[in-house]
């Protein structure tokens, strides 16, 4: 539908974008009108929190390896991104 609309208005990006707005906006009011937030109990006011700095001690050695991965592949990929500028 995207592709219709920049033909239709000549290829006017900033046209196409306010287009968009519509939906966007249509969107935004269906989800204000018609959901709705359940009620809260105070029971579950007092509900801990599942995860805890002590409980990550708990984690296996192979997890550890895998988030070190990806945060090595991440900043690799940052790197990249930042002195492909220059």
């Amino acid at each position: 539908m995207a592709v219709a609309f920049m033909l239709w208005l000549a290829e006017d990006i900033r046209a196409e974008m306010w287009v968009a707005v519509i939906p966007a906006f249509l969107a935004v009011t269906l989800l204000m009108i018609f959901v709705r937030e359940p009620e809260r109990d105070r029971l579950q006011e007092q509900v801990k929190v599942p995860f805890t700095l002590a409980g990550s001690k708990r984690l296996s050695p192979r997890y550890w390896q895998v988030v070190l991965l990806g945060a090595i592949f991440t900043l690799a990929h940052f790197n990249v991104k930042i002195f492909s500028f220059a």
